[in-house]
């Protein structure tokens, strides 16, 4: 028995103390919610309905916690459901996009004023010390809280903190993070003052404790010193505020990337973000944050009795439905931008559904889940569960994927029709891919692919390999015929600059093809381009991209390009925003001349397709990106800034963009120069 114990500990002594109480306390709110459930349900069925219920009032952030400890008590999830918890989460985290503030940045120049205004007793001191350390050692909250006196040791004009434990370092390995620490500075001085009070108090070895009784702060207590040290400042922030605000001051202090990570202790490839450069040098405090401006309605059932009455409210609007027929239930009202996509979907066609129920699209495995599922939701009054459970693969992904979908599933659907009952699902699709590599790219079957999984339970193994052989084939004769892509250069740029004539449309159109060469756009980035992104200091230009191809949540981005005063694209840009000022219509850069409605990417690509064409080059709009790049790496701009300039979110990505060039592989400008020569 003692080794049954010893078994039975081992999941929990292998995490957190924190993670595992966490987990119990997800896993007892889930069992107390599912109480009142059907006893005939499956544990999936249950957690599926409860994960759509719990999103009503909790973050993505709560949701994951709960999917990890049912995976944690439970035999995991089967495929299927593992797929649906994981787009619950994703679509949750979609919405919570929409109305996300601007992480807050804390600026060098704040911290500064903090170590200022300390006065002359020990509080103020050690409240003063955890916003310093934490900002200079990059130190997350529990770091700060397990910093010991004899883990701080200076060394002429470096500070090194030992890192007990981090958190990506569970075995509690260690790390050792340097920061610049001037001898004699004020933030110098005030650590020592400091410390030499505290070897005068008796107590524990840890740097920051509680005055009154000299026990070790929480990290809870690091948050909360921060935020109201911040606060006396004039500065609404958190600790981790801190934490970012260092980070961005060694990128802006030219610190590369590498060294900024192996800093910070971060184990992820996350890029740094360049947040607002230009406000952050004229306030020197911090960088400016906008308050959503809409809550959305699943705040408002914050607690367990709320989410009870809202159930029973629900119970009853269905069992009315159901026992009086002649309602319409057609009937709606106007909806608000946050239900974009639960309109999109009505739009929509699944399987010749017109206005489907939210899982009719599914087949197969993930059919027969749902079906045996409603039989019994409906029975509990819980169908707006089960509808909210169907949309959330399709509020997980965006509109325009999920139309792509639905059409390559439609294709494949007609196409069988005329084959044998007898034959499978998986036997019917590698037919149909087989079928479509005859007409169709290696990019088409990859999609028809993806939207098959998405309706499906996946695929086996064998059948998988099969399906990405045939894709890879594809590849492979596509390559034996493949032209080699077309990189637009500078002087082809600034001939068309040249070439613009005095009238609005002209100057749209060469407007098109200079910012998105320059900026790295891509099509559907130019179209959302408004000119409150544009903004120019001295001889750089400042275009905030608020959602990128690979930036489906909107975090927003931003880019830096060289923007010369007074050069013939600035003057371009200056004279056709003046235009723009004098005509009503939407905030966005290009618009439709006639109508003043916002191009869209098709449209993009079309004017820069036709413009490059009269300047006498044959090249898409993508064109201009690879062009931009391949220059940029001609120039000595280096693979990582290049790859941060352009958004690309993998090395590998960039790579099928940039050309073989000398400068590239390690020659010098004389070396080209001697070579050229000789």
């Amino acid at each position: 028995m003692h080794l049954v114990d010893s078994l039975g500990k081992a999941p929990i002594e292998a995490r957190a103390v924190s993670t595992m109480k966490a987990y119990a306390g997800e896993n007892q709110r889930r069992i107390n919610w599912s109480k009142s459930l059907p006893a005939s349900l499956s544990e999936e069925h249950r957690f599926t309905l409860y994960l759509v219920d719990r999103a009503m009032s909790a973050g993505s952030s709560s949701l994951a916690k709960a999917a990890a400890a049912f995976k944690l008590a439970n035999d995991g999830l089967s495929p299927f459901a593992s797929q649906l918890v994981s787009d619950v989460i994703k679509a949750q985290r979609r919405k919570e996009s929409e109305s996300r503030a601007q992480p807050t940045q804390v600026s060098v120049n704040t911290v500064s004023k903090i170590v200022d205004m300390v006065q002359d007793d020990e509080k103020s001191e050690r409240n003063a010390l955890v916003v310093t350390l934490s900002f200079y050692g990059l130190l997350r909250a529990e770091e700060a809280s397990m910093l010991k006196w004899s883990d701080v040791h200076q060394s002429g004009n470096m500070l090194k903190l030992k890192i007990r434990r981090a958190k990506n370092d569970q075995l509690a390995r260690g790390r050792e993070t340097f920061c610049d620490w001037p001898e004699g500075s004020k933030r110098d001085c005030l650590l020592k003052r400091f410390r030499a009070r505290a070897s005068m108090r008796p107590g524990l070895d840890f740097v920051f404790q509680n005055i009154l009784n000299g026990t070790k702060l929480t990290p809870s207590a690091i948050s909360g010193i921060a935020k109201d040290t911040l606060a006396a400042a004039g500065v609404s922030a958190t600790h981790h505020s801190l934490r970012r605000g260092r980070a961005n001051h060694l990128q802006q202090s030219g610190v590369d990337f590498q060294a900024i990570k192996e800093t910070g202790r971060d184990t992820m490839q996350r890029a740094v973000h360049r947040e607002e450069l230009n406000k952050l040098v004229e306030s020197g405090v911090v960088v400016e944050t906008v308050s959503p401006k809409v809550v959305s309605s699943l705040h408002v059932a914050v607690n367990d009795e709320a989410i009870r009455r809202q159930r029973r409210v629900s119970h009853a609007v269905a069992t009315t439905i159901k026992e009086h027929p002649e309602i319409d239930t057609s009937i709606g009202v106007p909806l608000s931008k946050g239900s974009r996509n639960h309109v999109q979907l009505e739009q929509m066609s699944f399987n010749g559904f017109e206005k489907p129920r939210s899982w009719d699209w599914h087949e197969g495995h993930k059919a027969a889940f749902f079906e045996s599922l409603v039989e019994e939701a409906e029975r509990a009054g819980l169908m707006h569960l089960v509808d909210s459970l169907g949309k959330a693969p399709i509020e997980a992904r965006a509109v325009s994927t999920m139309k792509a979908y639905a059409g390559e599933n439609q294709r494949r659907i007609n196409w069988s029709k005329s084959l044998p009952a007898s034959l499978s699902e998986e036997h019917r699709f590698t037919l149909y891919l087989v079928d479509r590599a005859m007409s169709a790219g290696s990019s088409s079957l990859a999609k028809a692919a993806a939207a098959f999984k998405l309706a499906n339970d996946g695929l086996s193994p064998f059948a998988s390999q099969l399906v990405s052989d045939v894709i890879k084939a594809q590849r492979r004769k596509e390559s034996e015929s493949r032209a080699q892509p077309t990189q637009v250069s500078v002087n082809t740029v600034s001939k068309i600059v040249d070439m613009v004539q005095d009238d609005e449309k002209s100057e749209r159109n060469a407007l098109v093809v200079t910012l998105s060469f320059y900026g790295l756009l891509r099509a559907e980035e130019a179209s959302m381009l408004k000119w409150s992104d544009v903004h120019q200091s001295g001889n750089m230009l400042k275009l905030k991209i608020r959602r990128a191809k690979n930036d489906q949540l909107a975090r927003g981005r931003e880019t830096f390009c060289d923007w010369p005063e007074g050069s013939k694209r600035d003057c371009l840009l200056k004279r056709f925003r003046a235009r723009a000022s004098m005509r009503p219509g939407l905030d966005f850069v290009f618009q439709n001349i006639l109508n003043g409605t916002k191009l869209t990417p098709s449209a993009i690509s079309g004017i820069a397709k036709d413009t490059l064409a009269a300047a006498g080059v044959s090249a898409t709009h993508h064109s201009l990106r690879r062009g931009r790049a391949n220059h940029l790496q001609q120039s000595g701009v280096d693979f990582q800034a290049i790859k941060e300039t352009g958004r690309w979110r993998s090395d590998a990505g960039l790579r099928c963009y940039l050309s073989d060039s000398p400068r590239a592989q390690g020659f010098t400008v004389t070396e080209l120069g001697d070579e050229v020569g000789g």
